[in-house]
């Protein structure tokens, strides 16, 4: 009389098993659009150039020297991922060219809609004291005074 339930139950299991592999495999494929389109996205900027006014002056990546290049450590697809580049233009001027996915600082507020986040690209233009600064917590050493010279030994008494 309830012979018809084992075969039943087995069935309807393995058809839900098949079901829910075919939807992770379809998420999973969603998924990895999206982490390409963002790559595409944030590629476009990090391989184009950047040109922007500020303050009545131009800052330009095609013409302008880069002094050194920090990335955060999260693979390019990444919400996370943020590349930043320090620029020096041919008047001496400093300024970085920075490039994030959508939970970074540089990240852009869709047109579209009110609460969708897309990743983006800034341009900041810098002190020279600023640029230093960027450039100590970022750079090598031999990075850093190639541009900025070489530094002096440290002494007792110079921490702080």
């Amino acid at each position: 009389m309830w012979e018809w339930l084992l075969p039943t139950l087995l069935i309807g299991l393995f058809v839900l098993q098949a079901m829910t592999g075919w939807h992770d495999k379809k998420r999973a494929n969603a998924e990895k659009k999206v982490r390409l389109g963002r790559e595409r996205q944030l590629r476009e900027h990090v391989e184009g150039t950047m040109k922007k006014i500020i303050g009545g002056k131009r800052y330009d990546t095609e013409t302008s020297a880069e002094v050194g290049r920090w990335r955060n450590g999260y693979d390019m697809g990444d919400v996370h991922w943020m590349q930043e580049t320090l620029f020096r233009n041919s008047k001496g001027a400093y300024f970085l060219h920075g490039v994030g996915g959508e939970r970074t600082r540089y990240a852009k507020k869709e047109k579209k809609t009110e609460d969708m986040w897309s990743g983006g690209a800034e341009l900041i233009p810098m002190t020279e004291d600023e640029a230093k600064q960027w450039a100590e917590e970022r750079l090598t050493v031999d990075e850093y005074e190639a541009e900025f010279g070489e530094c002096d030994e440290a002494a007792p008494g110079d921490v702080g």
